[in-house]
């Protein structure tokens, strides 16, 4: 479980990948994914800094997700060293 992998004192970035396959439904629909993903985060003990949607084969997204870390981590590379082994 990714619980398991990142220690609770670091803050999550999730990144949902693939948005170029959603159906574009009705105005607004990627609001509406991006609110799922974070009540499913919440129900899995998730705490969420930030929620991403992004196509990585279109780069939808990509470059507001790098803007967004780099000013989070200061530039610094990472917000947080404490791993749990």
């Amino acid at each position: 479980m990714i619980l398991e992998l990142v220690s609770q004192r670091c803050p999550a970035y999730v990144i949902g990948n693939k948005v170029d396959l959603l159906p574009r439904d009705a105005p607004g629909y990627l609001d509406r994914i991006k609110q799922s993903v974070v009540e499913l985060c919440e129900e899995r003990g998730i705490t969420a800094q930030h929620v991403a949607l992004i196509s990585a084969k279109t780069g939808y997204g990509v470059e507001k997700l790098i803007t967004r870390l780099l000013r989070d981590w200061k530039l610094q590379g990472s917000l947080c060293t404490d791993f749990v082994n």
